[in-house]
């Protein structure tokens, strides 16, 4: 039986672990332009970064949901341990990488990684957050946000000290001090399979997992698949301006301290977006948030595209407002998909947040190839209107009534 009064505790050590998970898978979009300085490749730079980035989130959306479904039938410590154990020692091994063939194979276990960890920590984090399940779930899931943002950037301000007499055109040799930086998260790794393991672990509850998941999701089908696109192409918006502002920065010659530093803060708003989300929906309802932050993310980022070279300070500020609205909705998302699915919160989860983040991943392939043909400033605007086209899906969004029959309970 689960001691309540441990809860917030265990919840908070667990947004901790949820932190450095999301630092590590995150940590690539600051470092692609050292690796394709290492891979030096002649052509094709965009279409080889869509690559890169497609990996690890491919095998994490593939494996997710059959890792979500063996989570919910065992209940071991051993999915949030090796789920943050894994991508510390992958991601952190990129530096030593000799070849593209290597870098794929690290990203596709730091994917599998993320794969473990996230379905059960998001179910264990609602169950964690008792009746305050849509405070609770944001509160996890801004954890990760703010580990995306504060730990690849704290690392690149370690490199950076580490080749501060390197020249310009060397500067990828500083990119085995990274191996460094495993050991923090295998400590925590530790320390949360000491500190969680009973509440993970606890016989009470097993029993949600004896429910056949079939006959459930064939019920709530077209729900769970209008909320899953949602995510997904909310995604596709993130990971391209992550990905292609990066490399659009290198190559505006902004220095890499400051390249990364405008992608912490990037992801620092959506992080705060996705707390205030959490609140928001308390009040106005899950629905409501979804086309608040679909609607009103559009022109703030396609005006954020559209300044990037004339007014730096708009660029900035509309950037990190865009993705503060567009993230708002992020533990929406997931708690509608847990509401549809109440007996295998593991699997909602996965659909609503790694298999949408790895079919996004996997569409930065022909993302990069459209950034080489048009050019990434046009494929930045492209992707800014895609949140607005994205709202049309609400229309045909009908939440069963046991699941949502006033405002508050889609969160509650």
């Amino acid at each position: 039986m689960m001691d309540k009064s441990r809860a917030p505790r265990k919840l908070a050590f667990l947004t901790i672990m949820h932190g450095m998970v999301d630092a590590y898978a995150t940590l690539l979009p600051h470092i692609l332009p050292l690796l394709l300085a290492k891979l030096d490749p002649t052509s094709g730079q965009n279409r080889l970064a869509g690559i890169l980035m497609a990996s690890g989130n491919a095998f994490n959306s593939f494996s997710q949901l059959v890792t979500a479904r063996i989570a919910d039938r065992t209940r071991s410590i051993h999915f949030l341990t090796l789920g943050l154990a894994l991508p510390a020692i992958a991601v952190c091994l990129l530096g030593l990488s000799p070849s593209l063939f290597f870098l794929v194979i690290l990203l596709a276990v730091a994917g599998i990684g993320g794969a473990i960890f996230h379905p059960p920590a998001t179910a264990q984090a609602a169950e964690l957050s008792a009746q305050n399940r849509g405070t609770g779930v944001s509160i996890f899931i801004t954890g990760g946000n703010v580990g995306q943002a504060i730990g690849p950037f704290l690392i690149i301000l370690f490199l950076d000290k580490i080749s501060e007499n390197l020249p310009p055109d060397k500067l990828y040799l500083k990119l085995p001090w990274l191996s460094i930086w495993m050991i923090p998260g295998l400590l925590v790794a530790v320390v949360g399979g000491i500190l969680l393991k009973d509440t993970v672990e606890s016989p009470t509850t097993r029993t949600l997992a004896k429910v056949p998941v079939w006959p459930e999701i064939k019920r709530q089908f077209l729900p769970l698949l209008l909320l899953h696109l949602i995510s997904m192409l909310k995604t596709v918006t993130v990971l391209g301006f992550i990905t292609y502002l990066s490399l659009l920065l290198n190559q505006l010659e902004y220095a890499h301290t400051r390249r990364s530093m405008i992608l912490a803060g990037f992801i620092f708003a959506g992080s705060m977006g996705i707390l205030a989300g959490g609140k928001l929906s308390d009040i106005l309802g899950g629905s409501v948030v979804l086309l608040i932050s679909l609607v009103f993310s559009t022109p703030l980022l396609h005006l954020s595209a559209m300044s990037i070279s004339d007014d730096p300070i708009s660029f900035i500020v509309l950037l990190f407002a865009g993705n503060f609205v567009l993230a708002s909705s992020a533990s929406v998302n997931i708690v509608m998909g847990q509401k549809l699915l109440p007996n295998h919160q593991s699997i909602a989860s996965s659909f609503m947040m790694g298999a949408a983040w790895g079919v996004a991943g996997l569409l930065n392939i022909p993302l990069g190839s459209l950034a080489d043909q048009i050019g990434r400033v046009s494929l930045l605007k492209r992707l800014s209107i895609l949140p607005f086209l994205t709202a049309s899906l609400l229309a045909f969004l009908k939440m069963p009534k046991t699941t949502s029959d006033t405002v508050s309970s889609i969160v509650d």
